[in-house]
């Protein structure tokens, strides 16, 4: 089968030939749909995750979406969202994966594969995020700081299913700003410089006690922690250094 594989660590993946998994008890067969690039394949493929350095040659891939083709469990032609340790073991970046019966679940047909293959890793850790660490309350406000990458769109999107009566987006990409109009309440250009920032946070409605999510991003200047208000929640998820892929 064709699979991408890392031949050295903290190398860009190349398309290569792979033995076809084979399934035992307790494990499905999975024909790959859609793999989704995570911030853990990078650590995992460059050698830096805490449960160690995967081998060489190895296939990453930690979620994805594909249609059952054996299984003990699952009827042949469900369609799943599969989750594995990709790298440790032959990951989704490959036609073919095998995993645990119990790291499969169908998807419903509205929901797209490329979607549903990137909602997991993403959509729990915003979820968690929110729920959990912001303790987001339904009638509050969010601001997202990094709000124009996949895990920032993600906490908008969440933010207002939790029940927040307002959501902001703020980012350094004008243009992509702009394209999220219809998903939050209001845009901020994240500026180094706080007084801008600040003018900007007012425009789209400082009088609002903001329940602040940072998603890998700088603060908007070293006076921030100072522009905070003594009833704002900051919650900082961050994410990993470059990597080459």
């Amino acid at each position: 089968m064709r699979a991408a594989v890392v031949a050295e660590l903290g190398q860009v993946p190349a398309i290569g030939g792979r033995d076809e998994p084979r399934r035992g008890p307790g494990t499905t067969l999975v024909q790959v749909r859609a793999a989704a690039l995570n911030p853990i394949d990078l650590l995992i493929s460059g050698g830096d995750h805490p449960l160690g350095r995967p081998q060489p040659a190895h296939v990453p891939g930690v979620e994805g979406v594909g249609q059952v083709l054996e299984s003990d469990t699952l009827a042949p032609g469900t369609r799943v969202r599969v989750s594995v340790p990709g790298g440790f073991v032959d990951g989704t970046f490959a036609e073919y994966v095998v995993v645990p019966d119990a790291a499969c679940v169908p998807v419903p047909d509205a929901l797209a594969d490329d979607l549903a293959a990137a909602i997991g890793v993403v959509g729990i850790s915003a979820l968690i995020g929110l729920r959990n660490e912001a303790a987001l309350r339904p009638g509050e406000s969010v601001l997202v700081l990094g709000a124009t990458g996949a895990f920032g769109q993600a906490f908008l999107h969440l933010a207002r299913a939790l029940g927040a009566e307002r959501v902001v987006a703020a980012g350094r990409d004008e243009a992509r700003l702009a394209a999220l109009g219809d998903v939050c309440d209001g845009t901020v250009v994240l500026d180094r410089d706080p007084a801008g920032f600040l003018a900007g946070l007012e425009q789209a409605g400082d009088r609002w006690t903001w329940s602040s999510i940072r998603c890998g991003v700088p603060m908007p200047g070293p006076r921030w922690p100072r522009c905070a208000r003594p009833d704002d929640c900051l919650t900082s998820v961050s994410a990993p250094g470059p990597r080459p892929w």
